[in-house]
């Protein structure tokens, strides 16, 4: 080689001394700075550089650090030489996923959660960031790893875990004691062909109900969706069914328009809302019926929540407030909704006594008491509800099917427009055939 690219070759690598010593001061300095704990290895994989945050972390000095190879930084977290997050930020996307778990790449950030035994005597939970250090020509020249004590944190997450698994503890206590006071449906048998229930909490706890009370030949049935759900509306279904009870055992003269009238006073009373003229929410929503079995006849009061009855025969009376028919081609049987009043069992703008509705049935007509769960379940991938109109269909498609056969088909068009979503209300669903 001539004496001139000697001279040249010995420039350019002057230049490149100095370009590397400038980029190492800036690091130097940029780890120095730093309030979290840090430090960086050269190419060969030693400690350049180790900040007092680090010091003050590990309990070791930049003096016993700086110079350290083959694996020693890692002897003041974990006691023994082992890879750490730092000496894997050359590695590519296959090995890191095949070798090591819990490391998230963002471009050429590493970063990882690691806990820590024992660090200075006691236990850490330590958050690690790392990445390549390279030069204007993309030669490595070594790696920097920031590492973030985040114990306190964690401390606080396990409080708040203990806190959260304590309350649901407690919730399902609570859900143990609501459905001890739901009642029992075997008297359902004594006077009807069939049944079946279709009862989805939201939560643990539901603030749907349902009751019945079986008074010599007559069965009261009803199906309520309190305010709220969760806790709230399971505390609201409690007083709900309790106070049903009462109205029943100490009534003589039974009528669904009774029921719910006395039943809204002794929410407002013991609420302590006394018909504020809707400024309180609290309240429910329900349907009631009464079965005569001896004369075939259903009395039906409603707040808010309609009854469908399905059937062959046209359900004429003059006793049916309110009433709409729903049809669909090709199907004998018809689907009468019976309508509600417009106002709940609580307080409300304008208080008015409910009204009652009577009407005959026939053997294998079919009835449904429902809250507003089913019509509302929202499909998160269509953006839509299921709809009131599909429920119909759904029941009415499905009519000639026995209840069981029918409660399949029902818990399957549940599961498909959920999606595995979970619900945004309480559902319940009680079918009944004459």
């Amino acid at each position: 080689m001539s004496e001139q690219l000697l001279k040249e070759y010995a420039e350019e690598l002057e230049v490149q001394r100095d370009e590397v010593l400038k980029t190492s001061e800036k690091i130097r300095q940029m780890v120095l700075s730093l309030p979290d704990a840090a430090f960086v290895i050269d190419e060969n994989g030693c400690v350049e550089f180790w900040n007092s945050a680090i010091e003050e972390m590990t309990g070791f000095s930049a003096e016993q650090m700086v110079g350290k190879c083959d694996y020693e930084y890692a002897i003041p977290f974990y006691g023994e030489r082992r890879p750490i997050l730092i000496d894997l930020v050359r590695l590519n996307d296959k090995i890191l996923e095949e070798k090591y778990s819990g490391i998230i790449r963002k471009n050429n950030i590493l970063q990882a959660e690691t806990y820590v035994p024992s660090l200075r005597g006691t236990e850490r939970y330590l958050v690690g960031t790392a990445t390549a250090l390279l030069d204007s020509n993309g030669k490595y020249l070594g790696a920097i790893e920031i590492i973030h004590d985040i114990t306190e944190r964690q401390y606080h997450l396990r409080e708040i875990e203990e806190q959260r698994q304590n309350i649901i503890k407690s919730i399902r206590y609570a859900r143990h004691i609501q459905e001890a006071l739901l009642p029992s449906l075997d008297n359902l048998k004594v006077f009807f062909n069939d049944y079946f229930l279709f009862f989805k909490p939201r939560d643990i706890v539901s603030g749907d109900f349902y009751f019945t009370r079986t008074i010599e030949n007559k069965i009261i049935i009803t199906v309520a969706d309190c305010t709220g759900h969760g806790v709230p509306g399971a505390l609201m279904s409690m007083i709900g069914i309790s106070f049903i009870g009462q109205i029943i055992s100490q009534s003589e003269n039974i009528a669904t328009d009774s029921i719910l009238n006395k039943l809204r006073k002794m929410l407002l009373k013991h609420l302590g809302t006394d018909f504020k003229g809707g400024q309180s929410t609290d309240g429910m929503d329900m349907s009631l019926i009464i079965f005569d079995k001896d004369n075939m006849t259903i009395e039906y009061s409603g707040a808010y929540n309609s009854i469908f009855v399905v059937t062959e025969n046209q359900l004429d009376s003059p006793n049916i407030r309110q009433k709409r028919e729903f049809n669909l081609p090709d199907t004998k049987k018809k689907l009468f909704e019976i309508r509600p009043d417009k106002m709940p069992v609580g307080d409300y703008i304008s208080i008015k006594p409910f009204s009652k509705n009577k009407f005959r049935v026939n053997n294998g007509d079919k009835i449904y008491l429902f809250t507003d769960g089913f019509p509302d379940l929202f499909d998160y991938k269509e953006n839509k509800k299921y709809t009131m109109r599909r429920f119909k269909e759904l029941l009415l498609k499905t009519a000639d099917m026995s209840l069981q056969e029918q409660l399949k088909i029902i818990q399957q068009t549940y599961d498909d427009w959920l999606g595995g979503i979970k619900q945004i209300d309480d559902l319940t669903l009680l079918g009944i055939e004459v």
